[in-house]
């Protein structure tokens, strides 16, 4: 006979009981649209700024924008024309844009240092974790060169596809990592880089397939601004990804069940 107390007690206690208090703790919504609002403000910002410091993976990551988002007419004219800018462009726009895009930039990586630290549950590192904000960044610039130049290696070949994913999970593994300032083991954080890698490489193959038909909709019968919503929406959907891959790696890693232990490495701590 099922003792009704002890249930009770096992289900407040539980896997599942543990999971949604840290969703609630997380507020997965929330974050999602405040992720996607920072990465929205940084994403043209960024490709001015990689387009004079890198112009050729700009023009790589333009293209692969143009062909994933179905980016047509105005909108496919205006991500050409801002990576193909002159270098007296460049020159004029190289402080101001420099520091706008570091800022809006930055904004994103403090939000997502945040996801992890309330994902993981550790203190926030507040302002002397700031500076790895900007190591992000040229870490993620670097990543995008890597794309680029692997995605030209391997195109049209089965390689492309598991590079894609491969790069993917290298990279939400790093994030992390650095984000949280070392605090968690590298072998605790498989389970976020997995998810990760494996959500956003699919949301990337039904992007190619849905965005195209929901930008040009979008921009026949609302111009710009029906544009700027579909795309909004989109990184919503990629943020949001994000949050549940943080929120479901990091349960995966500090629950007490043997596949936690295996994740972690060790039966007692996640922390290094």
């Amino acid at each position: 006979m099922i003792n009704g107390k002890a249930l009770v007690h096992r289900l407040r206690t539980g896997p599942l009981s543990r999971l949604l208090a840290r969703l609630a703790h997380v507020r997965p919504t929330e974050s999602a649209f405040i992720l996607a609002a920072h990465l929205f403000l940084s994403v043209f910002p960024l490709l001015i700024i990689i387009s004079v410091i890198a112009p050729e993976a700009a023009r790589g990551v333009a293209a692969v924008m143009r062909q994933r988002l179905g980016l047509t007419g105005a909108s496919a004219s205006t991500m050409r024309d801002l990576v193909h800018s002159s270098p007296g462009d460049h020159g004029a726009i190289t402080i101001i844009g420099a520091l706008m895009a570091l800022v809006s930039a930055t904004s994103f990586t403090r939000a997502l240092q945040r996801l992890y630290e309330r994902s993981w549950q550790v203190p926030a590192l507040g302002l002397k974790g700031s500076w790895r904000g900007a190591i992000w960044l040229v870490g993620f610039l670097a990543y995008l060169e890597i794309i680029v130049l692997s995605g030209r290696l391997t195109q049209g070949s089965p390689l492309q596809g598991i590079g894609t994913l491969v790069w993917l999970a290298l990279l939400w593994w790093w994030t992390p990592y650095l984000l949280l300032g070392g605090r968690v083991r590298w072998r605790s954080l498989v389970p976020t880089a997995v998810l990760s890698a494996v959500a956003l490489a699919v949301l990337g193959l039904v992007s190619a397939r849905y965005m195209p038909y929901a930008l040009t909709t979008n921009e026949r019968k609302y111009g710009t601004l029906g544009v700027v919503f579909a795309l909004e929406s989109w990184l919503a959907v990629v943020c949001g990804a994000l949050v549940f891959s943080a929120v479901l790696g990091a349960h995966a890693a500090q629950s007490r069940g043997p596949l936690s232990r295996w994740w972690r490495g060790s039966s007692d701590t996640w922390e290094r």
